[in-house]
């Protein structure tokens, strides 16, 4: 048997209707129509009355506590001062102590961004003052470039803070794309060294360019430096002392072949004057 009933509206919410012989005495479900938090008291004092074509929807905000959000509102003020150039579209998230040693102590100071990448963020967790570094470049010994028929040229890097650099090789003042090796950084262990770094960058240079001379260059980029520092090296006497060398090698050897001929010919005419004597 099918139950006709006109829909009546509801007096609590007039856009919602009910069927009176379904729900007599015009009980309107007031449990479902009832606000239900999961905690029993709102947090921070804050509850929000979001009002819907239906029943209406109770929901309490979940939000930091003051204290914390001072802190957070202060930390993405200090965010807001890294420079344009080490700014990315999305947010970074410093989430402390996440994966530090039992036997490290917590850090609550100030932090800065050193490098930013694609996929990677490199920060200062530490107030040490910037250092930058000195560069010295050194060549390899003869013996190397008898025995391999190369040079290697050393770029030596000491003392610098932080660390993080960069290293270019130049030819005459024109960066090369020659195959380098930088090495990672390590922490000095010397008394005036504690907490600086040092690393060391490599190029090696095949005999045929190294012979035709010129002047190669280190340059390295820190963020304390304002340009790069470069430091300059050029062929050393030894490889125009081997040129000469040869030079006179294939001169003696010419005076040798003439000595010879002039012996042998000088022997020839004497024999072929001899004989004329007897006859």
């Amino acid at each position: 048997m099918r139950l006709m009933c006109n829909l009546v509206p509801s007096k609590l919410y007039p856009s919602t209707r009910f069927c009176p012989r379904r729900n007599p005495g015009g009980v309107e479900l007031q449990q479902l129509h009832k606000p239900t938090f999961s905690a029993p008291t709102s947090k921070h004092g804050v509850e929000h009355h979001i009002g819907t074509k239906g029943p209406p929807v109770y929901a309490r905000a979940r939000r930091l506590d003051p204290v914390k959000l001072a802190v957070a509102e202060a930390e993405f003020a200090h965010m807001e001062q890294v420079p344009p150039g080490l700014r990315s579209a999305g947010y970074v998230f410093i989430r402390r102590d996440a994966h530090r040693s039992p036997l490290q102590p917590p850090y609550d100071g100030p932090f800065r961004v050193l490098e930013h990448g694609a996929k990677h963020l490199v920060v200062d967790i530490g107030d040490r003052d910037d250092q930058p570094p000195a560069v010295t470049l050194l060549s390899s010994s003869c013996s190397e470039l008898k025995s391999n028929h190369k040079v290697t040229l050393v770029c030596l890097i000491r003392d610098f803070y932080p660390p993080i650099l960069s290293v270019a090789w130049k030819r005459n003042g024109k960066v090369i794309d020659k195959a380098s090796h930088l090495d990672e950084p390590i922490e000095s262990t010397g008394p005036q060294g504690v907490g600086l770094f040092s690393c060391t960058a490599r190029l090696s240079i095949s005999e045929k360019d190294w012979v035709r001379g010129g002047s190669y260059s280190c340059a390295v980029t820190h963020r304390n430096l304002t340009q790069p520092l470069d430091k300059t090296i050029t062929a050393p006497e030894g490889v125009s002392l081997r040129q000469s060398l040869q030079t006179i090698k294939l001169s003696i050897t010419l005076l040798l072949c003439k000595s010879l001929f002039y012996c042998c010919l000088i022997n020839i005419l004497q024999v072929l004057k001899l004989q004329k004597k007897q006859i």
